[in-house]
């Protein structure tokens, strides 16, 4: 009686494995479409920015299922719509992808929080076993909370309900696809810095942890079934997107993607519907200015589309200087990409001083160059993307009161080098100097993700920006909510990091440099 007792229960322990591996190895199609539910709250509150709109939107659902949003859009007239472009980025990033966007510039973004309730610090065995519950949640409820977040926003009449797209990043591209295959009101999706072999790609993050490569496939094995990883394998996802497109781009040096997990994804480029964009560089992080910019980019002038592009020649154009053999009239070869930083360092040096030398960096300053000026009128400019390093003193500022602190006078000085290095050099020299390198200039912004534009434009664009940095009457109140201070006033604080970088080198070296860059505007505009 006792055996058949114990055989009953292991049995019936047996029915339960069996009855809850079947639950997690089914793939969850159904529920992405049933958990959707209806929309029955949509709490909204607008943001304060100088530059666009931005929302921060709390979604609710019939079926219980909650998604945290944040938007940024162009300004718009009425009746004027936008493409929008829904971000499914990483963990860590979540909504606040949005602010890596820079400005709207044509286009509405929004990303989301993944929807996880659990405890964030999973930090020993015990905590992460018991987040598996919220984790696995988080996971399954993924792809309908993208649905639910592109049902709100359909319902904006500033959205082009025929230019809806949605991009996984990273760790969001098999959310992605499994939210894009099954939501047809996607009008195209992107992966971006994905993997095609979800095994593989965990694994590899792995190596870190696990010596030991069978343990770490079969740990990767089982932590994806545990958190029905069935329902997310890209093989199954991308061919379903179809007959709309999708758009496929991979870093050729991807650290976190490795090459056997791109395999798939040549393989599905095989479809007429499925593209393959290579990317130079490494994976996608918000600390790799180079890399992030370059998919943003890529995204913006396709989503742009041809029609919006400018195709029919540049609005400033400059003509470019031969390149001379000194001492001589013989011209020669313009140097490659590849060995111009020894030629452009040189040249730099000369005309702006030897102070220069010790603060740029050595290597690729044409792509630093051109890329630093792309984002400066951005939120952020990446530091390992600035062609000039780090200042030597200390950042200054003197504390006024509890948590706040002023931006110290003191603190001009340290700026002043680069000031005098800018506004003394001769305008006309610099000039030529810019002109003798602008097919190098203009071959890395189009290596950048902007194929049809022209770099001498963007140039133009940004000093007007620039040009445009408010004047401030008194030191500006700073906070330090993390690691860095920031403007205590949200409006200075929702400013591009160069207009930022202008009012912290002080009133006097932002008026010098302003009266410089009106100069060099002057030589590269065609009268506006």
């Amino acid at each position: 009686m006792k055996r058949r007792i114990i055989f009953a229960v292991f049995g019936l322990l047996l029915l339960v494995v069996a009855s809850y591996a079947i639950y997690l190895g089914v793939p969850r199609h159904d529920y992405f479409i049933e958990r959707v539910g209806t929309l029955i709250d949509a709490e909204v509150i607008e943001e304060n920015r100088t530059v666009d709109r931005g929302y921060t939107v709390r979604l609710q659902s019939s079926t219980g299922l909650a998604v945290d949003m944040r938007v940024l859009r162009p300004e718009v007239d009425v009746g004027q719509t936008v493409p929008l472009v829904l971000i499914l980025g990483g963990q860590e990033t979540g909504k606040d992808a949005v602010d890596l966007m820079g400005s709207a510039d044509g286009i509405a973004f929004a990303a989301i929080d993944y929807p996880y309730e659990g405890d964030k610090d999973l930090d020993g065995f015990w905590k992460s076993i018991y987040a598996i519950p919220d984790v696995q949640r988080a996971f399954i409820d993924s792809p309908p909370a993208v649905s639910l977040a592109l049902t709100w926003l359909l319902q904006q009449d500033w959205i082009d309900s025929e230019r809806v797209e949605l991009a996984g990043v990273s760790l969001g591209v098999p959310f992605a696809l499994a939210a894009g295959a099954v939501d047809e009101r996607f009008s195209r999706v992107w992966m971006l810095h994905g993997g095609g072999d979800n095994v593989i790609w965990v694994a590899h993050n792995a190596k870190r942890h696990i010596d030991s490569e069978f343990l770490r496939n079969l740990t990767s094995r089982l932590a994806l079934f545990m958190v029905h990883g069935r329902s997310f394998e890209p093989r199954r996802w991308m061919p379903e997107i179809a007959p709309r497109p999708l758009i496929i781009v991979a870093a050729r040096d991807d650290d976190f993607v490795p090459k056997e997990a791109q395999a798939p994804l040549e393989e599905a480029a095989q479809s007429p519907h499925i593209e393959l964009v290579w990317t130079e560089g490494r994976h996608i992080g918000p600390n790799r200015g180079n890399e992030l910019q370059q998919l943003i980019a890529i995204v913006r002038n396709r989503v742009l589309g041809a029609d919006e592009r400018r195709l029919t020649g540049p609005v400033h154009p400059i003509e470019p200087l031969e390149w001379e053999d000194p001492g001589s009239d013989n011209l020669v070869e313009l140097p490659n990409l590849n060995d111009i930083d020894a030629y452009l360092r040189l040249e730099l040096v000369d005309l702006y001083g030897s102070q220069l030398d010790a603060l740029m960096t050595s290597d690729a300053l044409i792509d630093r160059i051109v890329a630093t000026v792309d984002n400066l009128p951005r939120s952020h400019v990446a530091e390992r993307a600035r062609p000039l390093g780090r200042l030597q003193s200390e950042f200054v500022t003197q504390p006024v009161g509890d948590d706040v602190e002023l931006l110290d006078p003191l603190n001009f000085e340290r700026y002043r080098v680069l000031v005098d290095l800018f506004t003394l050099a001769d305008p006309d020299a610099v000039t030529d100097l810019y002109r003798r390198y602008y097919p190098l200039l203009q071959k890395s912004y189009e290596s950048l993700g902007y194929p049809n534009g022209y770099f001498n434009d963007r140039v133009v664009e940004v000093i007007d920006h620039l040009l445009e940095t408010p004047v401030l009457d008194e030191a500006p109140r700073l906070v330090r909510p993390h690691v860095l201070f920031e403007f205590e006033d949200p409006e200075l604080e929702a400013l591009s990091s160069g207009q930022k970088f202008l009012i912290r080198m002080g009133a006097d070296n932002a008026a010098r440099t302003k009266q410089a860059l009106e100069q060099l505007r002057a030589r590269l505009a065609v009268a506006d």
